[in-house]
């Protein structure tokens, strides 16, 4: 139990160290915190595609991101995805996290069964930045983590993979 104590002391003692809004990040005429973004993906997460940003917490060395967008790009796909990834920014440079998304689609175009459903999980690392007339852009390094189940003649198939991605992300900050 003491250990729990200690533990959420440093948490909280380490927090009030960098409790301060980061200066990158707030408009000097305003004095706002700019906490939204829109920005357009090629490759990356999403593979092209809108996404919508927001800052969940940020100090002047850290900041944490949730971003969700749309993406309908492959021929096979049964339908839209929604790709949803959290990431952490430190010095508002480097930036890492993780994502996912769910596909389902067809083996073979225009036939609706056998359909194979998988989720596609993406750890990812890059480099961000944010220009003084609050435009983003990214570049990042995001290897595909994929499961796949199916379920072809009434059998189960199970496998996982691995694929290595990048992506660049072009977007304004509000």
């Amino acid at each position: 139990m003491k250990k729990i104590f200690l533990i959420l002391f440093i948490i909280l003692f380490v927090n009030m160290l960098f409790a301060q809004n980061s200066a990158d990040s707030i408009n000097p005429k305003t004095k706002k915190l700019k906490k939204n973004a829109v920005f357009v993906e090629l490759l990356g997460h999403s593979e092209l595609g809108p996404n919508y940003e927001r800052k969940l917490f940020t100090n002047n060395h850290f900041s944490i991101y949730s971003s969700i967008g749309i993406s309908y790009f492959s021929y096979y796909d049964k339908g839209p995805r929604f790709p949803f990834r959290i990431s952490c920014c430190f010095f508002n440079t480097l930036e890492f996290g993780i994502g996912t998304q769910s596909i389902t689609y067809n083996v073979l175009p225009n036939i609706y069964e056998p359909r194979i459903f998988y989720y596609l999980n993406q750890p990812f690392i890059g480099y961000r930045h944010k220009s003084k007339r609050n435009l983003l852009y990214r570049v990042t390094i995001a290897p595909r983590l994929y499961e796949i189940t199916d379920n072809w003649n009434g059998g189960s198939y199970y496998r996982f993979g691995f694929f290595p991605w990048a992506g660049i992300s072009f977007g304004y900050c509000f």
